[in-house]
């Protein structure tokens, strides 16, 4: 059984967190949308955060067992990047560039959507079609 871990951009200062921060851990909604925190592993905090950027683990890591989540960038080793995906329709996560014969586990975390826009730019000027881990899924966009 995999995980269960989210990260998310902290909106509040709040002990060793500061704005922008990541923070790992048990994701919380609150009474609205916009009203969500993280409480990081073996405390009692609850850290605000920005909905915008939360995601989950996949319970996969990269070459150098990194965790990876939703929203990260990976590098595969032809240089080529992919983002990672959640699919809505088959519950799963998946990459807007990758197929079932590729090695995941030969990947590099380099980035995420969030710190490494520039990235995602990149993709999206490189990646004219779209094939997926999931063949019943589609993405209408990388975003």
């Amino acid at each position: 059984m995999r995980e269960i871990l989210f990260r998310g951009k902290a909106t509040e200062n709040y002990g060793k967190y500061k704005i922008g921060d990541w923070v790992y851990g048990n994701f919380m909604e609150g009474m609205n949308k916009n009203d969500c925190c993280i409480n990081p592993k073996g405390t009692c905090n609850h850290i605000q955060v920005d909905t915008e950027t939360v995601g989950e683990y996949t319970g996969l890591t990269d070459l150098n067992e990194k965790e990876i989540f939703e929203g990260d960038i990976l590098k595969k080793p032809d240089n080529e990047l992919i983002k990672v995906v959640w699919c809505e329709e088959n519950a799963c996560f998946s990459g807007s560039w990758w197929d079932r014969a590729d090695n995941f586990y030969e990947w590099l975390v380099v980035g995420n959507e969030w710190d490494n826009p520039e990235m995602l730019k990149e993709m999206i000027y490189k990646t004219h079609a779209v094939r997926l881990l999931c063949d019943k899924c589609t993405i209408k966009s990388l975003k």
